[in-house]
C-alpha cells in the first residue's frame, strides 16, 4: 500500500467519525431544546392556571367583603332609624 492511500483512508475515516459525532451532538442538542421548550410550555400553562385560580379566590373574597359591608350598612341604617338621626354639631359630619 502506498502512503497516499493510507493518508486518504485515514482522512476519510476521520471525516466520517467527525461527521457522525457532530450529527449525534446536534441530535442530542435538538432533543434537549425540545425538552426545554416542553418544560417552558408546561410552566406557562401552570402559571396561567395558578393565576386564574388566584383571581377566582380574590373575586370570591371581594364578593364576601362586599356582602359583609352591605350587611354592616343595613345594620347601621336600622340603628340610625331606630335611635333617630339627630346630629350633634360637635361631631361634625353631614346631616
Amino acid at each position: 500500500m502506498s502512503w497516499t492511500f493510507v493518508v486518504a483512508w485515514t482522512a476519510a475515516t476521520l471525516l466520517i467519525t467527525l461527521t457522525a459525532t457532530a450529527w449525534r451532538q446536534a441530535r442530542a442538542l435538538r432533543r434537549v431544546l425540545a425538552a426545554e421548550r416542553t418544560r417552558a410550555r408546561l410552566m406557562d400553562a401552570a402559571h396561567h392556571r395558578d393565576l386564574c385560580a388566584l383571581q377566582a379566590q380574590l373575586d370570591e373574597v371581594h364578593a364576601f367583603d362586599a356582602a359583609v359591608l352591605a350587611a354592616a350598612d343595613r345594620v347601621l341604617d336600622q340603628a340610625l332609624a331606630t335611635y333617630g338621626t339627630t346630629r350633634d354639631p360637635k361631631e361634625g359630619g353631614s346631616p
